[in-house]
């Protein structure tokens, strides 16, 4: 995780799933925790989300809003892309397409 302005960027790699996706939701608490306002979780290098990880980023962000924060998403691949759209949950993530223009959303 890194951190910028009150900003604390997740990078997500390789597969998300049932095996690994409870670190999201820790991550994130812990991030909220320790004075973070907004939590950018950076997609560029994950392969594909399951189920489990998909729903570890829902509770992530309700995490984040109940904590007056926000969570984000970045560089998302086609299949995560999809899938959001299929669910609808496209509409309820703020959703860069990198961590710049995430950034330039700050100023």
């Amino acid at each position: 995780m890194k951190s910028l302005d009150n900003v604390e960027v997740l990078e997500l790699f390789g597969k998300v799933n049932a095996s690994n996706s409870d670190a999201i939701r820790s991550v994130v608490k812990d991030a909220l925790k320790h004075g973070a306002r907004s939590v950018l979780v950076d997609c560029k290098d994950m392969i594909s989300i399951d189920a489990s990880g998909l729903s570890s980023l829902i509770i992530a962000l309700k995490l984040a809003r109940s904590a007056g924060g926000r969570l984000c998403l970045c560089s998302v691949n086609d299949s995560l892309k999809m899938m959001l759209q299929l669910t609808g949950l496209d509409k309820v993530f703020e959703i860069f397409s990198s961590r710049f223009e995430f950034e330039q959303s700050l100023t």
